[in-house]
């Protein structure tokens, strides 16, 4: 499931996690509501990022878990930054670790 808005963007993961990025002083947060709890966690930038437009979520992404090995599924969040012709997009890849906080990947870059 993806979700597409300017800011902020929210979805939900086959975990029933409800995922939401947003912008704040210049830099992309990301936090998750676990209901297996009941509240809010993990309110933490996304490293290497900035304020930016068209913000989307994309769930079920296949990672490459670091500590493991295996394959897990995680999140991948995508921005825009720039304007017009001079505008790139951007994303990281994040997977949830045994201490219920997202690891993410090094940003990626794609000039549009």
């Amino acid at each position: 499931m993806a979700a597409s808005t300017q800011t902020p963007a929210i979805a939900v993961d086959s975990n029933g996690f409800t995922h939401l990025v947003w912008n704040q002083n210049n830099v992309i947060y990301h936090a998750y509501y676990d209901p297996s709890v009941g509240r809010w966690r993990e309110s933490a930038p996304i490293a290497n990022s900035v304020s930016a437009k068209e913000l989307k979520i994309t769930t079920g992404v296949r990672s490459q878990g670091e500590e493991t090995g295996s394959s897990v599924e995680g999140i991948f969040i995508s921005w825009i930054e720039g304007e017009g012709n001079n505008s790139d997009i951007h994303g990281a890849s994040g997977i949830l670790n045994s201490l219920g906080q997202y690891n993410w990947g090094p940003n990626i870059q794609a000039h549009r």
